[in-house]
């Protein structure tokens, strides 16, 4: 766990963190270069995601959203606008949507298999004092987890995207 801010060591103000081994962790952030370039490619990518994508800013989505909030006010438009800030939200992401996405996004078989990996993960806790000799998972899950851990390389790539065009489907974007 890391401070979300400086200083603040209360449990509650730290941000989860899995640290990958470094081979794996960069192959994942091949696989979610692929998906962006694949998705990019054959125009599959959200308009509205702007996250993992070069060619969109933090400014730019900062500027729609003010644009949308004046234009719903002075145009009298019933609407309601919401922030959502997924509080650990990688670490709930069911691993079969995620290889579903991945093949959907052009990833090989062998590439999705990878995911498979996360479900035989043994955890164990780091410290400045050094790694805990106990440790939890494995072979030993009754249930395997879900999650693709706070961290991977290939977790913000495709999967919101998907969700947002399947929002957009069912009507609830914006149109003005």
């Amino acid at each position: 766990m890391i401070p979300k801010k400086e200083g603040e060591w209360m449990p509650v103000k730290l941000r989860l963190r899995l640290l990958l081994d470094a081979q794996f962790n960069h192959n994942n952030k091949l696989i979610g270069k692929a998906i962006m370039t694949y998705g990019k490619k054959h125009g599959i990518l959200a308009p509205e995601q702007y996250g993992s994508r070069k060619d969109r800013s933090a400014i730019e989505h900062t500027i729609n959203k003010r644009l949308t909030i004046d234009i719903t006010r002075q145009a009298k438009i019933d609407a309601i606008y919401m922030v959502n800030d997924a509080t650990s939200c990688y670490g709930r992401i069911i691993l079969m949507i995620t290889y579903l996405t991945m093949h959907h996004y052009g990833i090989s078989e062998p590439a999705t298999s990878s995911i498979g990996t996360l479900c035989d993960m043994e955890h164990r806790v780091r410290t400045t004092y050094g790694i805990s000799e106990e440790s939890h998972g494995g072979t030993e899950w009754n249930l395997k987890p879900h999650g693709i851990g706070q961290g991977n390389g290939c977790a913000p790539a495709g999967i919101s995207s998907l969700m947002l065009n399947v929002m957009n489907d069912k009507g609830c974007g914006t149109k003005l």
